[in-house]
């Protein structure tokens, strides 16, 4: 399900976000709607998230922990930072760190021909990690269920990129 089915937007603001004047009265207005941090509230007694991005998380971090008065406002909102960014530097990392042991072979049995970037555009890399992941899984049922690989294959798949990599991990974890 595709996570905007879900998003209702309630208005659209004329403030700049970005700007400390527009955050401060966005802010406030969804203080407003919300009822964090106010003890008059419809709403008290209930937590709100705010999901919000990298440098407006960063402006209302600074802002909510750098004044006592905000600690009512702390209480009752939990500040989510977006997890998109954090998706994303995953993957920058793990090809940061693992490119030349192990993913630039996987990356070709999945991509035989295509180029490998020094870092590959997201959904390049979401489909191979993916292809990992069940690799790995049906690996280990492989293993567990005794069979050799190389001589009696585990798996039916009409995929013959995912034998190849499941034969790279399973080369790998022999090793």
């Amino acid at each position: 399900m595709d996570g905007l089915s879900q998003f209702y937007p309630v208005d659209i603001y004329p403030e700049n976000i970005v700007s400390i004047k527009g955050l401060l009265t966005t802010f406030r207005r969804l203080q407003m709607l919300e009822g964090f941090g106010i003890l008059d509230h419809d709403r008290v007694g209930f937590y709100s998230l705010l999901h919000v991005d990298v440098k407006i998380y960063w402006q209302l971090l600074r802002m909510l922990y750098s004044y006592s008065g905000m600690a009512t406002l702390r209480h009752d909102l939990f500040l989510c930072f977006g997890l998109w960014h954090a998706y994303s530097y995953a993957h920058v990392a793990l090809w940061d760190e693992f490119r030349a042991t192990f993913l630039a072979d996987a990356f070709w049995a999945i991509f035989p021909d295509q180029k490998l970037l020094r870092r590959p555009p997201l959904i390049q890399s979401s489909t191979l990690f993916t292809w990992i992941r069940l690799a790995i899984h049906n690996s280990v049922i492989c293993s567990f269920n005794a069979f050799n690989f190389y001589t009696q294959p585990c798996l039916i798949t009409t995929s013959n990129s995912f034998k190849i990599l499941i034969k790279v991990f399973l080369r790998r974890s022999k090793n």
